[in-house]
C-alpha cells in the first residue's frame, strides 16, 4: 500500500489528483498553537472545449 492511498484514507481525501511527496507533514506553529500540517499537490488538467473569452 503506498504512502498516497494511507494519507487520502486518514485524511478522508477522496480525489486521486491529489499526492504527496515524502515530505508530506511537518509541525508548524499557527497562532502560537502547534499543529500537524500536510503538503500535497494537486495535479490536475483541465479539458476545455469551445471556450471563447471576451466579447
Amino acid at each position: 500500500m503506498s504512502h498516497h492511498h494511507s494519507i487520502r484514507n486518514l485524511l478522508n481525501i477522496k480525489d486521486k489528483n491529489i499526492t504527496f511527496d515524502e515530505n508530506f507533514c511537518s509541525t508548524e506553529t499557527i497562532k502560537k498553537v502547534k499543529a500537524k500540517v500536510f503538503h500535497g499537490t494537486l495535479t490536475c488538467l483541465w479539458q476545455t472545449k469551445n471556450v471563447t473569452f471576451g466579447n
